[in-house]
């Protein structure tokens, strides 16, 4: 299988649901609602004057710039990958044309409606990963790995993972998570008034204020990345919450892993 294969195919559907039906449309009569309140010329383009001509174009630049991040990231992302997809097999193949173009129209529109590149590109990571996986992953963990990457800033990967980096030896995959000790023990790591010696193990996490850190943990919990435990109060303060990653921590880190 050609290198080019995969991606000409995804970019080539992708063309035919534009020139049937553009989604740019939608968009055009709100935007141009702000015709009357922004300033001449202040994006580069005068609202005022050129209305819904004008709105629309703004947002089809908008979106254009961000497919040619995606597409551009899963370009180097299949390059990485180019001997694998050199030497698929039949069910590999079949997952490449059935399910693997619908997900990178996915990743697309999903592009389209962020401003971060760091999130575009951690899709593209995630759309290379899973053409890499084939069908051993199903299409739809890759689509909810897609959904949760919309959704993290840089702050929450970092945080993220550190605490994968620092727990995942001790992660038991049959139970899928960190047992309480065991993340008991790396968050008394974290603090150096907990140790008799030298720096913290985990400087990452110490620079982050104790109401951000616990705020950012909060939000990857709610994602079902991370779970608060039982703080062991012979370890840890009580101004420490304890979080050990879950199942859904590892696949999303190793989706991401190529942007680190």
């Amino acid at each position: 299988m050609a290198i080019d294969d995969p991606l000409d195919a995804a970019e080539q559907q992708v063309a035919a649901e534009v020139r049937a039906s553009s989604p740019l449309a939608r968009y055009i009569p709100a935007i141009a609602v702000l015709s009357g309140f922004i300033p001449s010329g202040m994006f580069g383009m005068d609202f005022v004057t050129n209305g819904l001509k004008s709105a629309g174009l703004y947002v089809s630049k908008l979106q254009a710039d961000r497919r040619q991040c995606l597409m551009g990231t899963l370009a180097e992302e299949l390059r990485r990958i180019r001997a694998k997809l050199e030497q698929l097999d039949e069910a590999h193949q079949r997952f490449c044309r059935e399910e693997w173009g619908p997900l990178v129209i996915d990743g697309i529109q999903k592009a389209e409606q962020t401003i971060s590149q760091d999130r575009i590109r951690r899709i593209a990571a995630i759309l290379g990963h899973a053409l890499e996986a084939g069908p051993a992953k199903p299409a739809a963990t890759a689509e909810e790995m897609m959904r949760i990457a919309m959704l993290l800033s840089v702050d929450d990967v970092l945080i993220l993972r550190t605490l994968h980096d620092g727990q995942i030896a001790t992660y038991n995959p049959h139970q899928g998570r960190v047992s309480r000790e065991e993340v008991n023990d790396f968050w008394q790591l974290t603090n150096p008034a907990n140790r008799s010696y030298g720096e913290p193990e985990h400087k990452t996490l110490q620079q982050f204020p104790a109401g951000k850190l616990h705020g950012i943990c909060a939000k990857l919990q709610s994602l079902g990345l991370v779970a608060q435990v039982e703080r062991n109060t012979f370890k840890l303060g009580p101004d420490v919450v304890p979080y050990g990653i879950l199942s859904n921590a590892v696949e999303f880190v190793e989706y991401i892993r190529s942007t680190f």
